[in-house]
């Protein structure tokens, strides 16, 4: 009876969002009653909302040794294993989940979320269906199925989704956020600046939402709308097919370079050729920072970037300034080191731009500056002592900044 009532007061406190406050009733009823399955699911989910997902893990996959053809705990460690971006694992639990119990729309609902973040979009499509085949307002399912349709290139679709969705969550910010999202990718910024303020409106730290307004507020500019529709179609590849692009795209420019030096008669055509395709891949890596330099001084943009943000935008205005008065100067002085100075400043915004990234092996982005900065370093010296504004660091400088890049890009598909 004792252990009865402390369960109603965890779940109580469960339900009301004192998750704090549940976890240490839930832990004393674990102590007693350690195979009760439900206590077990509930002392997970807590453990979820506290952000405590492999300590949620590890108590179901006991939950599991005791039942294991539970279907809630199946879904419930698929959850868990795609908070923590094991795809995989997630995919095969809920699977399983389906397999024992395959008429729940929440089930249906997650895997197709699962797909979606493995950018398997027909899937994820067909998988939304089947959930609101069973539910026709889970609210899961119809924001996958939204962003699903986008991605397929089904607009109408997407919209008619949306509508629905909008329709029967009126009131949610995640929902509003979401929707934002789609039409963001979808191109109508000024419908996805709407609903994105509406989702700040109900909640002001919905992260996806303030996404959402910068990136809208970043293409009122029409080179970073060119930008963010390219990174977009990148995004939207496999990490395989994305590596293939950037291997293909640095290949076939060299390729060009060695054509062009070899066949000078048709160097008129491909060299404009080879300059674009450089000056697009060198503005991809620095619009970024520039953005947000512009961004840093408009009175809405200044208020949403983050802390990072503003001081890779102060960092980017003064390498963008250093680096142009240099090239000034070099212009109208015989020291070949102001031209020096000038290439190691506009080329440092690249790494500069990465390094608060998000993503794994972060020490070594710090080895990889370090690297870059004492080429740098070294081909200014370079070009003082022999007043030559190229040395063989410059190519080594420029080396590694490719390479940089390249790591970094492999780093952050491993997100």
């Amino acid at each position: 009876m004792e252990s009865e009532l402390t369960f109603l007061r965890a779940k109580t406190l469960f339900d009301h969002g004192k998750y704090q406050e549940a976890e240490k009733e839930l832990q004393i009823l674990m102590g007693q009653t350690p195979d009760d399955i439900f206590l077990i699911l509930l002392y997970a989910e807590t453990l979820i909302q506290l952000d405590k997902t492999e300590e949620a893990i590890q108590i179901i996959n006991h939950g599991l040794s005791i039942e294991s053809d539970s279907d809630l705990l199946l879904y419930t460690l698929a959850k868990c294993q795609l908070i923590v971006s094991k795809d995989k694992e997630a995919r095969k639990s809920i699977q399983a989940a389906i397999e024992y119990n395959p008429e729940d729309a929440d089930y249906f609902a997650l895997l197709a979320k699962i797909h979606l973040s493995e950018k398997d979009y027909q899937e994820s499509y067909d998988a939304a269906n089947q959930a609101l085949a069973f539910d026709a307002e889970n609210s899961l399912a119809l924001n996958v199925k939204s962003t699903a349709s986008i991605k397929l290139g089904l607009k109408e679709e997407m919209t008619q989704t949306i509508e629905d969705n909008l329709h029967k969550n009126p009131n949610d910010s995640h929902t509003h956020a979401i929707v934002a999202m789609n039409l963001l990718e979808a191109k109508e910024y000024k419908k996805a600046l709407r609903h994105a303020e509406e989702a700040m409106m109900i909640n002001p730290n919905d992260e996806l939402a303030q996404w959402v307004i910068l990136e809208s507020l970043r293409c009122k500019y029409f080179i970073y709308k060119i930008f963010f529709a390219f990174q977009t179609w990148l995004g939207n590849l496999k990490g395989g097919q994305q590596w293939l692009f950037i291997i293909g795209f640095y290949f076939g420019a060299k390729y060009l370079g060695k054509f062009s030096a070899d066949h000078p008669e048709y160097a008129p055509y491909i060299d404009p050729v080879i300059y674009i395709l450089a000056l697009f891949a060198f503005s991809t890596w620095i619009i970024q920072p520039l953005s947000n330099m512009i961004l840093s001084v408009n009175r809405y943009g200044k208020f949403l970037l983050s802390d990072q943000e503003k001081r890779v935008a102060k960092i980017s205005l003064f390498l963008i300034t250093t680096g142009l008065i240099s090239l000034v100067i070099s212009l109208f002085v015989k020291a070949e080191v102001w031209l020096s100075i000038g290439i190691f400043a506009l080329l440092m915004m690249i790494p500069t731009s990465r390094y608060y990234d998000n993503i794994k092996g972060n020490w070594l982005m710090i080895i990889g500056l370090v690297i870059i900065i004492g080429l740098g370093l070294m081909n200014i010296i370079i070009g003082a002592m022999v007043n030559v504004g190229f040395s063989k660091y410059t190519v080594y400088f420029i080396y590694s900044i490719v390479a940089f890049q390249f790591g970094a890009n492999f780093l952050s598909t491993k997100k």
